[in-house]
């Protein structure tokens, strides 16, 4: 998963990466990104895509659901830091990377 992914940028060659079975997610709090990064996806063949609108500070993750959280150009920009961070952990699996 993917916090802030913008239009895509890491998120679609990771979705190339993934196992066949696998998806990656992408939330960005900006509407506008996910609708790039769903279009995005689309040009390139990515179909293991899920893309949400959404702010990582208050959404309710499933517990120890992701392999791989990151937020690599997107932390220094939100507010409530802790939260979100504290939101990763709960989603990450026992043996996940926060990145």
């Amino acid at each position: 998963m993917e916090i802030g992914p913008g239009p895509g940028r890491l998120l679609i060659p990771a979705a190339h990466r993934v196992l066949p079975d696998g998806k990656v997610v992408g939330m960005d709090i900006q509407h506008g990104m996910i609708k790039r990064l769903k279009a995005r996806a689309a040009r390139t063949g990515v179909s293991n895509l899920v893309a949400i609108v959404g702010d990582a500070a208050e959404v309710d993750f499933a517990q120890a659901y992701f392999d791989v959280v990151y937020l690599c150009t997107t932390l220094g920009e939100i507010p409530d830091r802790a939260a979100v961070l504290a939101q990763c952990h709960t989603a990450l699996k026992a043996d996940g990377v926060l990145s």
